[in-house]
């Protein structure tokens, strides 16, 4: 029986280099709520040190599993019908995200991307990918002919994360940039208003902030090994949609007649009454 050629432990180092990193931070506001950094946490040791083979394709939602509170994800803050909220999982398209920045630097194949809702600050907008249970997914393949090898790890202290690929390195000592440019504004729409006949009358509150879109291209920059640009490829187009503000009001206050009537004693005041604050109606912010 022929044997398999010996690989020496050289060939296999020079196969296994860091291709690409990829970091974003978490240290504003809400991005560092503890139960969004435990979720953050979580995802990234399930992809690290996951092997995809060649012809073999990454799916985030298959890895991580559905984001239920019962697997062990926690409340945190996520976007859902255009809304920020408390979701189990929140947190995870930080990941997805910064997987995202790190897949496209080594030149690995999209299968499936969608940008969020809006730009989200710890990433350059057009270089974001959301993902949800049941829904949006991000999945790349490896079309090489060698395995890569993820890795992906936590810096609390520091309030960053990072995502790597290892494998065998660009040709001809080769790097990656990416490069996003705004293209496109969209006009947010007009006010939608939802009467709630539950509200009492004559009363009114936002339930979805309406904001204006925009959209984006972000382009591949390949160098040479001495840091000479070689091409710039279009890698791929973002859309963040506009979305129109959500009003919630209650019926309308009931029209007086008009009528004179004569009042009876008891309505007359013995003393000059307190004048009544002003009794205009605000529209007041949900979420």
């Amino acid at each position: 029986v022929e044997q398999p050629a010996a690989v020496s432990l050289e060939a296999v180092k020079e196969r296994t280099q860091l291709v690409s990193t990829a970091s974003s931070s978490f240290k504003k506001g809400s991005y560092s709520a503890a139960n969004r950094v435990d979720n953050i946490e979580k995802a990234l040791n399930m992809i690290d040190g996951y092997v995809l083979n060649p012809g073999e394709t990454f799916s985030f939602n298959d890895v991580l599993g559905p984001r239920y509170s019962s697997l062990g994800w926690k409340e945190a803050g996520a976007i859902n019908g255009g809304k920020s909220v408390q979701e189990p999982g929140g947190g995870v398209c930080q990941v997805s995200s910064t997987a995202f920045n790190a897949v496209l630097l080594a030149d690995l194949t999209i299968v499936e991307r969608s940008p969020h809702s809006w730009p989200l600050s710890y990433l350059p907008a057009g270089q974001d990918a959301t993902i949800n249970t049941g829904a949006q997914d991000f999945k790349f393949r490896n079309d090489r002919e060698t395995p890569v090898i993820i890795s992906a790890e936590i810096d609390r202290k520091e309030k960053n994360l990072t995502v790597s690929i290892y494998g065998e390195p660009l040709p001809d000592g080769r790097t990656i940039k990416l490069v996003s440019e705004k293209t496109d504004s969209i006009k947010q729409p007009a006010d939608e208003v939802v009467e709630v006949s539950s509200m009492p009358a004559g009363t009114s509150e936002i339930d979805r902030q309406g904001r204006s879109g925009s959209k984006y291209v972000t382009y591949k920059e390949y160098y040479d090994a001495n840091g000479n640009l070689i091409e710039k490829v279009l890698s791929h187009r973002s859309t963040y949609r506009a979305i129109s503000t959500i009003i919630h009001k209650g019926p309308d206050l009931p029209v007086s007649s008009g009528g004179d009537s004569i009042p009876s004693e008891d309505d007359i005041p013995s003393e000059d009454p307190i004048p009544e604050e002003d009794g205009s109606d605000e529209i007041i912010e949900v979420g």
